[in-house]
């Protein structure tokens, strides 16, 4: 049985792909799955995995040594001959720890950097990811999210061995699937939602994503639609989010539901009508592919964007902002879109990401 561990310096309620990796590759009865994170939160993992939490301390440093010198213990005594680790937090630690083990014999096991879920910085000239490269040269192999992401940080498409996206989720994949339903009703009922009013949904951090500037664009000139906001973020996200509400007068309309866990999306995806994949002006994660955009799409969702790429990944299903910012127009032209209409593409190929990874840890353990 061959074992992998997978390594998150983080708390898992921030990295929820990663739970559907883990859960993934639970159903494989050849594989042997452990994990090592700060803290697994609210997410509910596969019994099969094995999980071992550090905790969060204040020294970040101090955190991660203890961390990876946890992993290199729990490596060297379960010999686990795959590892894929998570970019940043001092993540340069495990291949140092693991040197000298190496060069005695005593493991010959295979390290992965998964840069997958990080930002592409446009800060002090892209500091942040020449770190990213440079820790990325202890580990064997290498994963990005995209080539532009991998173009970003690395700069040689030869550094990169694997690009995959993160995964996205699927009606099959949330719990309480047969409790929906009722948690539909108890959700319209909740936020005082008609029958005919249009539904908006935004899920995902408010954190630099400028949902202020979003609502500030768009011309509320029907009061028939309910606008479901699902997420945290800092304080001054939050403040000037709950300012632009109260400007536009749209406390009735707008909801700033706070954060959910994952597996309690499901009511909320199947209730909306316009899915918000609203790109902000000057964000580091302006190259980064938005994992949501292709669970609208999975869940026959319009796509309510203001970037002409996300737009085109799947225009008959998706409505550029600027071309009209009046609500009652968005409105008209998402009922206008017909179900399954084209996007079996954008479906298609971020499930197709299971069978990738797959594919990707059996060369691996060939050579």
């Amino acid at each position: 049985m061959k074992k992998l561990l997978v390594i998150n310096p983080r708390s898992m309620n921030s990295q929820m792909h990663y739970v559907h990796n883990l859960n993934f590759f639970a159903n494989n009865p050849e594989l042997e799955i452990f994990l090592i994170c700060e803290s697994v939160g609210e997410n509910q993992l596969n019994n099969r995995v094995h999980v071992l939490e550090t905790g969060k301390h204040a020294n970040r440093l101090f955190s991660a040594w203890n961390l990876y010198s946890k992993a290199r213990n729990l490596i060297l005594s379960k010999n686990i001959e795959c590892i894929i680790s998570a970019y940043g937090h001092f993540s340069s630690l495990l291949p140092l720890f693991m040197r000298k083990y190496r060069k005695k014999g005593i493991w010959h096991g295979t390290l992965i950097y998964d840069l997958r879920s990080a930002s592409v910085s446009h800060f002090l000239d892209n500091l942040q990811n020449r770190l990213y490269a440079l820790e990325s040269k202890a580990y064997d192999y290498r994963m990005a999210v995209s080539k532009s992401v991998s173009d970003k940080v690395f700069g040689s498409p030869d550094t990169v061995n694997f690009i995959c996206g993160v995964g996205t989720l699927t009606a099959a994949d949330y719990l309480d699937h047969e409790q929906s339903g009722n948690q539909v009703t108890a959700i319209k009922k909740y936020y005082s939602i008609a029958d005919d009013d249009a539904i908006l949904l935004y899920i995902g951090t408010l954190r630099n994503r400028e949902l202020d500037r979003f609502i500030q664009q768009i011309d509320f000139d029907t009061d028939s639609f309910h606008f479901l906001i699902i997420g945290d973020g800092d304080k001054c996200s939050g403040e000037k989010l709950k300012n632009a509400i109260a400007d536009k007068h749209l406390r009735k309309n707008v909801h700033l539901c706070g954060r959910l866990p994952w597996h309690k999306l499901l009511p909320y995806l199947q209730l909306a009508d316009i899915g918000i994949a609203y790109s902000p002006s000057h964000s580091s994660l302006a190259e980064q592919p938005m994992t949501k955009l292709h669970e609208y799409h999975e869940f026959d969702i319009s796509v309510l964007t203001n970037d002409s790429e996300k737009h085109a990944f799947c225009p008959q299903k998706s409505i550029l902002l600027g071309e009209s910012d009046k609500l009652s127009d968005i409105i008209a032209t998402a009922k206008t879109q017909s179900a399954n209409s084209g996007c079996k593409d954008s479906i298609v190929y971020w499930k197709d990401w299971h069978r990738k990874l797959e594919k990707f840890l059996g060369s691996i353990e060939a050579r």
